[in-house]
């Protein structure tokens, strides 16, 4: 099926998601997660892809599920990285 748009896809060990980005509403925060998401933007810590191989640990039927990284003694942040 082709769609217009920008979408993520997300493979898991429960199935798998596909997740539309809204550009149009979001752009600087779409253009954020598309760079961590491919390695474009360099994460400093993992040296992989920031979502590589990373857990949710929030996850709400219907409504929401969140991820992030731990560093430094379990602190949980997301890196956002926006032009200055």
């Amino acid at each position: 099926m082709n769609k217009d748009g920008i979408f993520a896809f997300i493979s898991t060990n429960k199935g798998n998601i596909e997740i539309e980005l809204y550009y149009k509403d979001a752009p600087l925060t779409v253009m954020n997660f598309v760079g961590l998401s491919e390695g474009a933007i360099k994460n400093f810590v993992t040296k992989q892809p920031y979502f590589e191989n990373i857990m949710f640990h929030r996850v709400v039927d219907e409504f929401v599920i969140q991820t992030g990284r731990s560093y430094r003694n379990g602190d949980w942040r997301a890196w956002l990285f926006f032009p200055r």
